[in-house]
């Protein structure tokens, strides 16, 4: 589950033929050579996409895939990798700039869809601070699922 918290439109802006625009997988500072299947943009050729289907196909066959490394043998490999800022997947602190936030990476409170801490519709549409901490990226994330599902 990855929420936007700021306009994601340049994603839309980065997508070419056969080529993936995505984040990087960690923070700057850290040495990164992959990238992330949170967030991407992808426009494949018929064959590309005949071919990720029958990849995904065959490796659903024994457990659930990994679309990162999937996408990464098609993608980044062949075709080349457009490569977007980390601020679009971050997971498990805060970064500045923060476009998009990860939810999908395991944190201290667990994932947000089993969060024990999970507020109400209402509490959730009462929801009107910074976001400081973690609890709070949570908590954001309720607010605008709720309002997603209205």
């Amino acid at each position: 589950a990855t929420l936007p918290i700021l306009s994601i439109d340049e994603v839309f802006d980065t997508i070419r033929p056969e080529k993936i625009s995505s984040p990087y997988q960690s923070p700057p500072s850290v040495a990164d050579t992959s990238f992330s299947a949170a967030m991407f943009g992808l426009s494949p050729r018929s064959d590309t996409y005949k071919k990720l289907l029958e990849e995904f196909q065959k490796r659903s066959y024994y457990k659930c895939p990994d679309i990162t490394d999937l996408l990464w043998h098609y993608c980044s490999e062949e075709q080349g990798w457009t490569r977007l800022p980390y601020s679009y997947n971050v997971r498990n602190d805060r970064y500045f700039p923060m476009k998009s936030y990860n939810f999908a990476a395991v944190s201290r409170l667990g994932n947000v869809w089993e969060w024990d801490g999970k507020p109400t519709r209402q509490q959730a549409g009462k929801l009107d601070k910074s976001l400081y901490d973690l609890e709070d990226l949570y908590s954001f994330w309720w607010k605008m699922l709720y309002e997603g599902l209205e």
